[in-house]
């Protein structure tokens, strides 16, 4: 369906990164692998509203926001984010 949908998209490359590799696989370290690909692109991490809660509990949060070029999050009515309690608690989370 991805590809359908995108066909038209020349901008767009559907990417298989973390197919054509062994796991474990961590958003950090898919980031990397496309930016080592793909030096020149605007990368984009698009997550849900609940990912957004549990960001604090990934493996290197941090680097993955600062490697991203934005974050897109779709959260759905009624969600509520406190978005600097979540800033501290992805910089708590990587100190140990």
């Amino acid at each position: 369906m991805l590809k359908i949908a995108l066909a038209a998209i020349a901008e767009f490359e559907i990417s298989q990164v973390d197919i054509d590799r062994p796991p474990p696989h961590y958003a950090v370290d898919t980031l990397h692998l496309l930016k080592e690909k793909y030096p020149q692109a605007e990368l984009y991490y698009l997550i849900g509203g609940d990912s957004l809660h549990d960001l604090p509990t990934w493996f290197h949060a941090d680097e993955l926001l600062a490697g991203c070029d934005a974050i897109g999050v779709m959260r759905r009515p009624l969600d509520q984010v406190d978005l600097p309690a979540l800033e501290t608690a992805i910089r708590a989370s990587q100190l140990g």
